[in-house]
């Protein structure tokens, strides 16, 4: 009894430790994960791209089925995952705060009037990113810088994102995410 005690006791600052995850960008990704003051560094395994293609299995035949009952079924399906997308965006996405967003993008290309082109079309693109971010998750400090090199003939991106979230607000969010499809689920099915 005492260990569970004293196991609840070195857990429980944790939960409330904030935590951070750190995502860059510069020609590959990195991330890391930061809580209290151990910093943790994710490694993106580069094996999986060289590894051996599976044998495709033959598909089975499938039997033919009415339009209409596929359509009615695309349809219900395609709310529900509307729902469990909305769901997932109130508890758990919720419950992370960017605290810096900094993109510094330098677009070149071989030729000026395909880099003025690429340029504009790189401004509206990260701007339009960049409100999508606000609308969905608060973001504290924000730092995008989109410029055009007529000299170099080499696109360079830099993008570094530092997100905050407590542990307890993930463990909710999670917990709340599942009761609702828990719910969703079978109201689904009784329909």
């Amino acid at each position: 009894m005492i260990w569970w005690l004293l196991l609840l006791a070195v857990l429980s600052p944790l939960l409330f430790a904030p935590m951070y995850l750190y995502v860059y960008y510069d020609g590959e990704f990195r991330l890391a994960v930061r809580v209290l003051f151990i910093k943790f560094r994710i490694p993106l395994d580069k094996a999986k791209a060289d590894k051996k293609p599976k044998k495709k299995k033959k598909p089975k035949p499938k039997r033919p089925q009415k339009t209409e009952t596929a359509g009615k079924n695309f349809l219900s399906q395609l709310s529900y995952i509307k729902e469990l997308v909305a769901s997932a965006y109130t508890h758990i996405v919720k419950a992370f705060r960017i605290k810096r967003f900094r993109a510094d993008i330098t677009v070149a290309s071989e030729d000026p009037f395909k880099t003025a082109m690429l340029f504009g079309a790189v401004n509206a693109t990260a701007f339009t990113i960049v409100s999508a971010i606000d609308a969905l998750i608060t973001v504290d400090k924000r730092d995008i810088s989109v410029s055009a090199d007529y000299n170099s003939e080499k696109t360079i991106v830099y993008v570094d994102v530092i997100m905050r979230t407590f542990l307890f607000k993930l463990l909710i969010g999670l917990i709340l995410f599942a009761i609702d499809g828990t719910i969703k689920s079978k109201e689904q099915k009784e329909n």
